[in-house]
């Protein structure tokens, strides 16, 4: 799964993740409390290679098994980087969901137009 992004609006919080199954792609948006927001904004401002402008990131979760960490992969160009946040125990369920579902079907109701 990758990350895409993470924005408040209207004073709630919302994760966007992009989610492969079956060979099929797609991108989904839900909602996570200030705490998983902020834990979020943590991977996402990440920058462990270079400060530089107009360096691309990509963000990946290689592990959200744990109830209360995240293990996320930081990728830009030939460098990859894993780092560890702490997350809460709901914002793990709902990630751990997404890992573990069989068909992107099964999160429409979630999922971001193209």
């Amino acid at each position: 799964m990758e990350l895409l992004g993470a924005h408040k609006e209207g004073g709630q919080y919302f994760v966007q993740l992009s989610v492969v199954k079956n060979d099929s792609k797609a991108n989904f948006q839900f909602g996570v409390t200030e705490k998983g927001y902020a834990a979020i904004k943590q991977v996402l401002q990440s920058r462990p290679f270079d400060a530089m402008p107009g360096i691309q990131y990509r963000y990946y979760i290689s592990n959200c098994l744990s109830p209360h960490s995240l293990t996320a992969r930081i990728e830009s160009q030939n460098d990859g980087k894993e780092i560890s946040v702490d997350i809460p125990e709901d914002l793990a369920k709902n990630l751990f969901w997404f890992h573990q579902i069989k068909d992107l079907s099964e999160a429409e109701y979630l999922r971001l137009d193209d």
